[in-house]
Order: structure tokens, then C-alpha cells, then sequence
């Protein structure tokens, strides 16, 4: 009887306890979604708690929130390892900081102890484009497996390996895409190509919130989603690092080895195991019978990738790309009539996911020791290299200065300032010419190349990109000094000066001068600080004016667009206003006793004018550049707070502009319909200004719908000269389909950097000393005869960095960069191209704002 209670009283415990323990198992994501992955699409959210309801239950999972997103969605990470290894995590980071910089081993440390047990680090990187979207699907497939397969396999590539996931790099434009399709979708799938469900309309869920391309900012680093992803890749340190991405529905599926080129400043290393995974990816397909290709279509050369950015840290950077995209849908029916499934989709990620963790970990040892050869030899070649030291000299403008090494330390790049005035026995400008016996002054930065993200430093600071072969997937220069408009130069011998790494980044801080402030305040236009500082006044009803001529006052220049702040007429509170403004912002206002000057105009002239408050009407919608509209928006809102509407380009000519300063055009696919023209029209001969550039530009001009006078044709040959006897033509000459090719990449005209000469007295160009370096893509510029004012032309040089054939650099010199068109009592702005390219040319910034700022008051 005793036997039988106690085992009622065993059987009671275990009925009690089992349930609650079964209850705290990892669930399947059907027990969690109510459906199977593959079957529908998951919205952020509930992939977010599903993440963590695994990292609560599984003692292989951890994560952490690494931020939010722009329209407040969690960003997380989530880290894969066996139970052991979760324990030291920690410890795990901290010994990998030591593989990583040999400069960090302690006297008696040895490499090879250090990476006898130590796991490699393999970063996955899911959904970098939003309606690529079987990517985070496959990363919730793969979270369930490693929190719960018992497979002997998985639990060596566990112990092996800390696999670091990021299930979904853009949420919000993940979910846009998400929550459109699941609002068309029937509960019957419709794989016909061309039904509504497979037509994504305008921005589409590939880009953020403020339609960036992630997938292009890895080197810029401008969005909330890339810094926080490149602070804690820097942190981690991974071996290995793949993105994620889908391509179009009738494709198949892309692996490393990647196209060619490759960057220059990579080493054979990187090529070597990108075969490597290769092989192990093409195993798990061959199994299944699946379709793939290698070595086309995606290249490691602009260093902005998924891929090609964790390269130059020493990581192998590679991109996968599965067939889908967002006209895939649920279903879709290829051209080959097969029907390509969202399930499909994921069990593909999903396959090479597992491969190349398994990978990894079967390599473990060879991939870190490449790696910390990788990072070691770069501190080497930088003590021994041509280029030794990059020097970036901070200009009165400190913003943009600041700004590039805020960035290059976000890349975990150190960058020292020196503490004293020095001299270098031989440096180069970014021109190409060599001074001798240069002086710097206290300030400087110093970047030196003997550090382990040496490659990266070199390929983001080179004036000059190395190319070896004529094939671009995307641009062909991006230097940093030229985008943000920073003097620099390149030293090939070691400058050994007192010098403190950089650990805060320098604020202009702004002043009130001492004197007598009777009549008002001056404030110099030539930093991004002013603009602030206008912008702030304008926000507080404070009136404002701007000189457009050069003066001299209390015996100090002040060069054409200087702001003044008159006393007369304003507000009442005028002092303290200054004041609250200069310390917020860093600009620095200058006291003025008296309107009359000692030379030029006075303060009270005609040619002093007001600024009107600024409020720009932005064109979106079908048919405009999504990523250049993105740019533009981003520069308005985060960048300098300019209010603004956004309206879309079908229907703008019933929108009622009165209260608007500029209309702002971007890049567009075909022209505004005659009714919006006419309403620009209206706007301008109102006193509105009206800014575009690219095609929007050649849209609006002489070859589009010819609502300007301003001509993108060449200028034909008008000589009186005999023209020669034409030559018999030469029997055509057969080309092959490889010769064709290579015949089409010689005419190519990616993305290149030029350098382009102002007219400094006109207002579009106020606040500029000199030439000044654009980015250009393709050819189409303006002729400067025709049509307005050339503001800014081509110099008759080739391009400083980048590639275009030499008779069509010809071609382009003496020809407009920017043009403005007087239309009633307005302007029309014409840009050759974004003067706000991926947030990354900041040296242009003043140009756009002079176009939106001062233009309404020219």
C-alpha cells in the first residue's frame, strides 16, 4: 500500500511538472503563427516576439535590440551558440577583439592559443531590401533549427561557431511591403504575373522609411538602421557575413564566388574562400536538384555592399541571391511556366543558410587564422605602403569636417588630431601635386594606414579608385574628402607629430561677438552652422536679409551672401534671440553699429534682401526617383528640420502652391502632365523657385516638354570650314556577342567625381570659395548658351576619380552643371544631377539649400 502512494504521489509530480516544462519548450512556428513558413508572410512584429519568446526558452539563443527604426520598429540581433558558449559570450567578443588587432596582444599571448577553442564568428544579414522578403522568413526557419535540432551536425556547428543573426536589416520597409500584399492577397493564390497582387506600387517596400537603399550605405553610413549595424559589426568582429536578397522571379539563385571586378585593395584571401563557401552551397543544392549560378552579375568593387564593406574588415562578405523579389508574391508563374513558391524561396536561404554555417565550422581553425592574417598583414603594409597617413584639414566649416570622421569611426576607423602645428617633408593633394615643406596647424586629423582596417581606409579615403576592368554594377568613385568637400592630402612617409585619438567629435560653438549691436548682427554664410542658425531665426519670426554683393564693415570683408540681422523692424527680443540661437546651433554673429560701410554696399540697400521664411512643396509618387526623392527628404527633415509637404506628381497641378517658397523636382522616369507644368509655371512667375536635376531636369527642358528654355543637346559645329571628302566606309566588321560586350562596358558611364567651377557672385553659388567637386552620373549636361545662367561648369580636366571614356569626357568640358532660368519673378534651378546623392555629398549641401533658401528672395 506505502509502494502505491508513493507512486501516486510520483505520478502526481510528474503530471504537474511535465506540462509546464513541455509548456517552456522552444515553440514551432506553426504552434506560434498558426501557419507554416512559407505559407504567408509574417509581419515584423510577431517575428520580433517570436525571436524572443526562443531567446526566453532556449538556452542557445540570446539577443539583443540594437535599436529602432524611423517609424519606432525594433531592430535586433540574435546570437546562436551552443549552451556553453552562451555562458562566456562575453568573453568569447572580448578574446576575438585580440584576433582581430594584433596590436592588442599582451607580451606572451600567443595567436594560436587564443583560436584553439575559439568559436567563429558567422553574421547573417536578412531582408536588407524590404520586399525581398522570403529572406526573414528563412532567418525565423533557421532560428527554430538551431534552438532545436538534436542532430549531431548541428551541435558541432554550435560549439563551432556563434552564429549572429539579423533577421530583418530594414523593418519598415519590410512591413510596407508585408502589409500592402496581405491587403490585395486573396485566400486563393494568384500566380498569374501580372495580377494586382504582383504590382507593388510607388516607393515599394525596398527602402527605409526615407526610401534609402541600405544595400548602398554600408561605406556612408547615413541612415539610424546602417550605424547601429556598423557599431556592433565592428564590435563582433565576424569571419563571415552574408546578405541576404532576392532578384527577379525568373532567375534562379546566386552564390559566391562573386563577378568581377573585385577591388583592388582586396587581397586573393577574400576570393579564396568565397569558393570555398561556394562548394559548400552547391553540395546542399546539387542534393536537391535545385538551379544556381556563380561568378555573374554581382561584383565586389563599390565598397557600399553587404558584401564588399565586412570584406575590407577581413570578414568574407558575400551576397545571396534567391529568384523572387516582390512581383513574386505567395506564388508566381516563371517564364519556363514553373510555379516559384514563397516556400521555395525560404527552404533555398534556408539551405544555404545551414550550408554555410557548417562551412564555417568545419573551416573553423583556417578561417581564423586567415582572418587574423588578414588584419595583421594590414598594420603591416600600412607601416611600409606609398600612402602612410591621410590628412583631413578641418576648414571654418567644422560641420562637414566633423561629419567624416564621425563616420570613419563608426567603421571602427582611429582617427588621431594633432595637438601642435607641424610640418611635412612630402605630401599630395587630392589633385595629384606634391608639396614640400607643408605646414599643418593644431587641429588636423591624421588617419594613419598602419591599423587593421587598413583596406578600408584606403579604399573609402583614396582620391583615386584603382580600376584594373571595364564593368560596373553600380558607381565608379565615392572618395569621402571630395564628397564632403574636405581638404585633404596623403602622405607617403610617417608623421610623427603630438597627436590624441579622436574619441568625441568636434561641435562648432557658437559666439556673439562683443560690441555695439545698434543696428543689428552680421553672420558669414560659409558654414553649415549658419544655415542652422537661419533656419532657427526664421522659426522664431526673427526677419532676416542677405547681402548680394561683398562689403566691408568696421574694417572686415564680408563676402556676398552674408545674412544680417537688422535691429529695425524685428522683434522685440531680438539680443536674446541671437544669443539662444548662436549656442544651439555654433554660429557665430558678428555686432554692427551703423547700416553704412567702408566699402561696397551698404546695409541698407536694395541689394540687401529679405529672406522669405522657407516651405517647400516635394514631388513623390509614380514616376519620381524613389531613392532621390528619399535623399532630398532626408536632407529636409533629419538633416535641417526645412518645413515641407510631399505631393504626388499625378494630380499636382490642382495643389494650391501660394504658401510654398520652392518646389523641389526630383529625379524622375517621365515629365509632370501639361496641367502640373502649368501650375509650376504659375508658382514661378509668382516668385516661387522651382528645383530639379537629372532626368527630372531633361524632363522640364528643351528636349522634354520644353516648359524651359535650358538644353541638354550639344552644341553643334558651326565652323565655315570645308568639310572634308568623306573616306569610303570600311567593310562593317563582325563583332562577337563577347566583343559587343566588352564595346558596351568601354562606353559606360557610371558614377564619377568632377570637379566643377562656380560663379561665386550669383546666389546659387553663395558661400562657396572656388571650384567645387560633384558627383556625376551618365552624361547629360547643359548647354550653357542656351537657356539662363551658367552657374557652375565642367572644368577642361578628365574626372579626379572614377572612369568615363575620354572622348566623352571631352564632350562634357566647358559644359553646365547647374543653370538657373529667370521665369516672371521667380527662377528655375537645373542640377546635372542629385546634388543630394545617397546623403553622401555634403560639400553640395549648400548648393541645394542656397536653391531653396535664397533663390525665392533673388
Amino acid at each position: 500500500m506505502l509502494r502505491f502512494r508513493l507512486s501516486l504521489a510520483v505520478l502526481a509530480i510528474f503530471v504537474c511538472v511535465v506540462p509546464v516544462f513541455i509548456a517552456q519548450a522552444p515553440p514551432t512556428p506553426k504552434e506560434f503563427f498558426g501557419y507554416e513558413l512559407g505559407q504567408r508572410y509574417t509581419t515584423h512584429a510577431r517575428c520580433v516576439r517570436y525571436l524572443e519568446t526562443l531567446a526566453e526558452r532556449s538556452d542557445r539563443a540570446s539577443l539583443i535590440r540594437r535599436g529602432q527604426t524611423s517609424e519606432g520598429r525594433e531592430m535586433l540581433l540574435c546570437f546562436f551558440t551552443s549552451a556553453e558558449n552562451q555562458a562566456r559570450l562575453e568573453d568569447l567578443r572580448l578574446q576575438m577583439e585580440k584576433v582581430a588587432d594584433p596590436r592588442r596582444l599582451q607580451e606572451g599571448e600567443s595567436v594560436d592559443d587564443l583560436i584553439a577553442d575559439l568559436p567563429v564568428f558567422v553574421w547573417l544579414s536578412y531582408c536588407v531590401h524590404g520586399n525581398e522578403t522570403s529572406c526573414t522568413e528563412a532567418a525565423l526557419k533557421l532560428a527554430h533549427t538551431l534552438c532545436t535540432s538534436d542532430s549531431e551536425e548541428t551541435a558541432k556547428m554550435l560549439q563551432d561557431t556563434v552564429v549572429i543573426v539579423d533577421p530583418c536589416t530594414n523593418p519598415d520597409g519590410r512591413d510596407r511591403y508585408v502589409n500592402w500584399f496581405n491587403s490585395v492577397a486573396g485566400r486563393r493564390v494568384d500566380s498569374h504575373p501580372q495580377s494586382m497582387e504582383h504590382q507593388e506600387p510607388w516607393p515599394g517596400g525596398r527602402f527605409n522609411h526615407f526610401n534609402f537603399d541600405l544595400n548602398r550605405d554600408w561605406a556612408f553610413v547615413s541612415q539610424r538602421e546602417t550605424r547601429s549595424r556598423a557599431k556592433h559589426f565592428v564590435r563582433w568582429n565576424p569571419q563571415v557575413h552574408v546578405d541576404y536578397h532576392e532578384m527577379g522571379h525568373n532567375s534562379s539563385y546566386f552564390f559566391f564566388p562573386a563577378e568581377r571586378p573585385i577591388n583592388a585593395n582586396l587581397p586573393p584571401y577574400t576570393m579564396k574562400w568565397g569558393k570555398v563557401f561556394g562548394r559548400g552551397n552547391a553540395v546542399a543544392f546539387d542534393a536537391k536538384g535545385w538551379d544556381y549560378y556563380t561568378e555573374e552579375s554581382f561584383d565586389l568593387f563599390y565598397p557600399g555592399y553587404g558584401d564588399s564593406w565586412p570584406s575590407f574588415h577581413g570578414a568574407i562578405g558575400m551576397t545571396y541571391e534567391q529568384a523572387g523579389h516582390s512581383s513574386s508574391g505567395v506564388a508566381v508563374k516563371q517564364r519556363n511556366g514553373n510555379i516559384l513558391t514563397l516556400q521555395d524561396r525560404v527552404d533555398h536561404h534556408f539551405a544555404t543558410s545551414m550550408a554555410t554555417i557548417n562551412t564555417a565550422a568545419t573551416h573553423r581553425l583556417a578561417l581564423l587564422k586567415d582572418y587574423q592574417g588578414f588584419r595583421a598583414s594590414a598594420v603591416a603594409e600600412g607601416k611600409g605602403g606609398a600612402i602612410r597617413e591621410f590628412i583631413l584639414v578641418p576648414s571654418d566649416d567644422i560641420e562637414r569636417s566633423s561629419r567624416l570622421v564621425d563616420i570613419l569611426k563608426l567603421q571602427g576607423i582611429e582617427v588621431r588630431r594633432a595637438t601642435a602645428s607641424f610640418k611635412t617633408p612630402e605630401v599630395v593633394d587630392y589633385s595629384g601635386q606634391r608639396h614640400r615643406e607643408k605646414t599643418f596647424s593644431a587641429g588636423t586629423y591624421l588617419v594613419s594606414m598602419a591599423q587593421p582596417t587598413k583596406r578600408l581606409i584606403k579604399t573609402l579615403l583614396e582620391p583615386k579608385t584603382e580600376i584594373k576592368e571595364l564593368y560596373f554594377y553600380d558607381i565608379a568613385a565615392w572618395s569621402l574628402p571630395f564628397s564632403f568637400g574636405v581638404e585633404a592630402y596623403w602622405s607617403p612617409l610617417d608623421i610623427n607629430v603630438d597627436s590624441a585619438l579622436v574619441e568625441e567629435i568636434e561641435k562648432a560653438v557658437g559666439a556673439v561677438d562683443e560690441g555695439d549691436a545698434q543696428y543689428g548682427y552680421l553672420l558669414r554664410w560659409d558654414t553649415l552652422a549658419s544655415v542652422r542658425a537661419v533656419l532657427r531665426l526664421l522659426d522664431r519670426k526673427v526677419m532676416l536679409k542677405y547681402a548680394r554683393e561683398k562689403f566691408t564693415s568696421n574694417g572686415r570683408p564680408w563676402a556676398a551672401g552674408t545674412v544680417f540681422v537688422p535691429r529695425g523692424r524685428n522683434v522685440a527680443d531680438l539680443d536674446e534671440q541671437v544669443a539662444a540661437v548662436a549656442a544651439a546651433t555654433g554660429a557665430c554673429f558678428v555686432p554692427v553699429a551703423s547700416g553704412m560701410t567702408e566699402k561696397g554696399i551698404d546695409l541698407g540697400s536694395q541689394k540687401v534682401v529679405r529672406v522669405r521664411p522657407a516651405r517647400v512643396a516635394l514631388i513623390g509618387g509614380e514616376g519620381i526617383s524613389t531613392t532621390s526623392f528619399g535623399a532630398t527628404r532626408f536632407l529636409l527633415e533629419e538633416l535641417y528640420d526645412i518645413p515641407y509637404s510631399v505631393f504626388s506628381a499625378k494630380g499636382f497641378g490642382s495643389v494650391e502652391l501660394k504658401d510654398y517658397t520652392a518646389v523641389v523636382v526630383p529625379s524622375s522616369s517621365d515629365g509632370l502632365d501639361a496641367a502640373a507644368r502649368e501650375n509650376l509655371s504659375k508658382f514661378c512667375r509668382a516668385g516661387g523657385v522651382v528645383v530639379t536635376w537629372g532626368r527630372g531636369a531633361q524632363a522640364l527642358g528643351q528636349e522634354g516638354s520644353k516648359w524651359s528654355r535650358i538644353s541638354t543637346k550639344a552644341k553643334k559645329d558651326e565652323s565655315k570650314k570645308p568639310k572634308p571628302k568623306p573616306k569610303p566606309k570600311p567593310k562593317p566588321k563582325l563583332k562577337r556577342i563577347e566583343e559587343r560586350e566588352k564595346e558596351r562596358r568601354r562606353h559606360a558611364t557610371p558614377g564619377s567625381i568632377f570637379k566643377v567651377e562656380l560663379d561665386a557672385g550669383h546666389p546659387l553659388a553663395f558661400g562657396y570659395r572656388g571650384d567645387i567637386t560633384v558627383f556625376k552620373s551618365g552624361t547629360m549636361t547643359f548647354d550653357p548658351e542656351k537657356g539662363g545662367t551658367a552657374v557652375g561648369w565642367f572644368r577642361d580636366a578628365p574626372p579626379l576619380s572614377g572612369y568615363i571614356l575620354p572622348e566623352t569626357e571631352k564632350k562634357m568640358r566647358g559644359r553646365a552643371y547647374a543653370m538657373v532660368e529667370r521665369k516672371g519673378r521667380g527662377a528655375a534651378v537645373f542640377f546635372a544631377d542629385d546634388p543630394n546623392f545617397r546623403s553622401a555629398w555634403h560639400g553640395l549641401t549648400r548648393l541645394f539649400l542656397n536653391a531653396v533658401l535664397l533663390m525665392p528672395s533673388y
